[in-house]
């Protein structure tokens, strides 16, 4: 009897590991929870193994659903904004845009580097909307902070003591139209005649 029920065991065992592989991490251990506690269950009568085929089958689908919704939800809600995330406002949006306008032209181009993480992702992508919305083209560039990094939104320049003729223009639009920034570090892009770009670094707070 026993040498069955280790085989039924075993065989449950290799079932919740293929169905482990396909989780995502944080399921494993719901599916560990679930062998251990004999909701795959095993009954002795009369010397033999019973297996309820039927509840067993329930089982594997309703398993294998619950992570599809679980997991799938959570990869999901890494995607969508949060509270927290840094958003331009209705009235930041009509500044912004009304002031580029009126500088057109001295800004065919602009560099926007944000950091590799959803929240700024989505936070450069607010601002590429406007550039682009009036012509401006965008170059999108990602990076990953090394020790110490600037917070905020900034102006990266190569020389942060003599920034240029545009760059200053760039800084002085954005905090005019309630968007404040600063120098920062940074300007080094592989554009010709481009020695500025908008930084989009951690959020400060």
């Amino acid at each position: 009897m026993f040498d069955i029920l280790l085989q039924h065991i075993q065989k449950d065992r290799d079932v919740m590991l293929e169905l482990a592989k396909r989780a995502p991490a944080g399921a494993v251990a719901c599916l560990v929870a679930a062998l251990a506690s004999g909701i795959l269950f095993t009954s002795a009568w009369d010397g033999r193994v019973i297996r309820g085929k039927d509840a067993d089958i329930e089982m594997k689908e309703s398993t294998i659903q619950w992570l599809q919704t679980h997991g799938a939800s959570k990869t999901d809600d890494a995607d969508k904004p949060q509270e927290t995330d840094r958003r331009l406002d209705r009235q930041q949006r009509i500044n912004l845009t009304q002031l580029l306008v009126a500088h057109h032209g001295d800004f065919p181009v602009i560099c926007i580097f944000s950091m590799q993480t959803d929240e700024a992702r989505r936070y450069a992508g607010e601002f590429r909307e406007i550039f682009e919305s009036i012509g401006i083209k965008v170059v999108s560039r990602e990076f990953v902070p090394m020790g110490e990094t600037d917070v905020g939104l900034m102006i990266g320049v190569p020389n942060m003591q003599k920034p240029s003729n545009p760059a200053k223009e760039l800084f002085d639009i954005f905090n005019k139209a309630s968007l404040p920034v600063h120098f920062t570090s940074g300007g080094t892009t592989d554009l010709p005649n481009l020695d500025y770009d908008l930084f989009i670094g951690p959020k400060p707070w």
